[in-house]
């Protein structure tokens, strides 16, 4: 209960929330698609909430006693995750990031349901291969908006090449949400990614520009805009960092001492300002305009505690 504990200390989500969730698992599987990589197993039980409500797309595969579990049912001489599933997958054993939108679309199900179980009263049997195929999708769960469950129903549309791309349904949740929300997700601690915090892989740059994520331009314009990936979400902006080859290491003494060192200009440089605000005031912003995405984004400490 105390992970479900709103920031103000109230019991339960709000439905700013819940489309937070969706537009963090989204993001997640857009970057993941963009590196060719098929989850297979998107649902709920693989989405892990941390501190400061930040979600985490993980994958338990064998970890989980799948032989006891009733969410995976058995194919020939493997467990499957049935009802999570696109049809193409149940009955071509075809797995793409396509594949994975249908199942995001039932992971939107199980959190406008607030933890429903998938089709519920229906078992995995022919009858419900039957209504799979025929075209049969859940009923709208009562917390939904109008326009998540819109967004349920493109994710399921028989046809794959007919389903929105992780990138379209990122900007979908993200016009649901508040002004400015994702902004909250797109920042960068770079000063937390210089750290030698175990939690940061350790490189040797010399300037922020060593930070820049790669963004895979030698494969073409047309080929982005097909898959809808935009490489600018790439960028050192967009909270996907890639680091760099470390080209000519330096000595555990010496990176500490820079590490050190950088930590120490950054005090200095806080203490000059005399603001301790995470975000820069941009042209045309008002200081109400920052105090107000200051309280909506989290505090630092979370975000670098969550990285853990």
């Amino acid at each position: 209960m105390d992970s479900l504990m709103s920031d103000d200390g109230n019991e339960g989500l709000s439905t700013t929330d819940l489309l937070s969730f969706t537009y963090q698992v989204a993001r997640g599987m857009e970057f993941l698609s963009s590196k060719n990589c098929v989850h297979r197993d998107l649902a709920a039980r693989n989405v892990l909430l941390s501190q400061g409500k930040i979600v985490k797309i993980c994958d338990f595969g064998l970890a989980r006693d799948i032989m006891h579990d009733n969410n995976y049912v058995s194919k020939g001489s493997t467990f499957l995750p049935v009802k999570w599933m696109a049809p193409e997958s149940i009955f071509d054993n075809m797995y793409t990031s396509l594949s994975d939108v249908w199942s995001y679309g039932i992971l939107l199900w199980e959190i406008f349901s607030l933890g429903g179980t998938p089709y519920p009263g229906m078992v995995v049997d022919s009858s419900f291969y039957s209504k799979i195929k025929s075209g049969y999708r859940m009923a709208k769960p009562e917390q939904a908006p109008a326009d998540v469950y819109e967004m349920m129903m493109r994710c399921w549309n028989s046809e794959p090449e007919k389903r929105p791309s992780f990138f379209s349904l990122c900007e979908s949740v993200a016009s649901l949400l508040p002004s400015g929300y994702k902004r909250c997700f797109e920042r960068v601690n770079h000063e937390f990614l210089k750290s030698d915090h175990p939690a940061v892989t350790r490189v040797q740059v010399e300037n922020d520009d060593a930070y820049i994520g790669i963004t895979y331009k030698n494969q073409g314009k047309s080929k982005d805009r097909e898959s809808g990936f935009d490489e600018q979400r790439l960028s050192s902006d967009s909270g996907y960092i890639i680091p760099l080859p470390d080209l000519d290491p330096m000595s555990d003494d010496e990176y500490g001492k820079r590490n050190r060192h950088s930590s120490q200009t950054s005090e200095e440089s806080a203490i000059e300002t005399g603001s301790s605000s995470t975000l820069t005031k941009r042209e045309g912003e008002t200081l109400e305009d920052i105090t107000l995405l200051d309280e909506m984004c989290l505090d630092s400490d979370l975000v670098e505690d969550s990285f853990l």
